[in-house]
């Protein structure tokens, strides 16, 4: 479903620019506030996977858990909106390269153009040390 240029139930006062991933669970949303103008990612649950408590009981969690978390490697959480119809997460939106795509070895390459996959890695780990200490 095209939902580019329109407003989402879910995310009242946000225009749906584009539609940055999709999976089985949900999909990544580029949305716009129409005030504010601020760009948003919007985690929004598939309605089908509504109906699954132990994807609902994750959800929550994360949310709560990044909205703690203050590093460079970690979105923002902005918002969680929970009703019994959708489930959104809004959270800072990082123009660039996916994280399947950073994790790519050929996508590092360090300043004399040589591969260098440490770079994400080493950015990852940091981060993952970061959600450990959170109890994440």
């Amino acid at each position: 479903m095209d939902t580019t240029g329109t407003d989402d139930p879910a995310v009242p006062g946000y225009e749906v620019v584009g539609v940055l991933g999709s999976g089985g669970f949900g999909q990544v949303l580029l949305a716009r506030h129409r005030i504010l103008g601020r760009v948003v990612a919007v985690k929004k649950i598939h309605s089908a996977a509504l109906a699954d408590a132990d994807a609902l009981a994750r959800f929550r969690p994360e949310a709560l858990a990044l909205a703690r978390l203050e590093h460079p490697a970690i979105v923002a959480v902005y918002d969680l909106r929970l009703t019994e119809t959708s489930a959104v997460m809004l959270m800072e939106y990082v123009p660039g390269e996916s994280l399947y795509e950073a994790l790519e070895p050929a996508s590092h390459t360090s300043p004399g153009g040589h591969r260098d996959p440490r770079r994400c890695r080493r950015r990852a780990r940091c981060s993952s040390v970061r959600r450990h200490r959170t109890g994440m």
